[in-house]
């Protein structure tokens, strides 16, 4: 009950705004990039482990276009 009382409407605010931005950006740079059968398999992914999916492919996103800059 008392970590309940920690949280301010603030914190919740500013929790929902991250959580939506994650998952729109993810969304976006799924839809972009990836192909058809990879699109839906990301898409469950992150529509079931929502804030962790997101954060995982937006890394994994990263990580690929830093790669791909150091093989060019």
């Amino acid at each position: 009950m008392i970590l309940f009382n920690a949280i301010g409407p603030n914190q919740i605010i500013m929790l929902t705004l991250i959580y939506s931005i994650l998952m729109i950006y993810s969304l976006y740079l799924i839809l972009k990039n990836e192909t058809k059968l990879f699109v839906f398999a990301w898409l469950l992914f992150v529509i079931f482990i929502p804030f962790f999916g997101s954060i995982i492919y937006i890394s994994k996103n990263y990580l690929n276009k830093n790669s791909a800059q150091y093989i060019s």
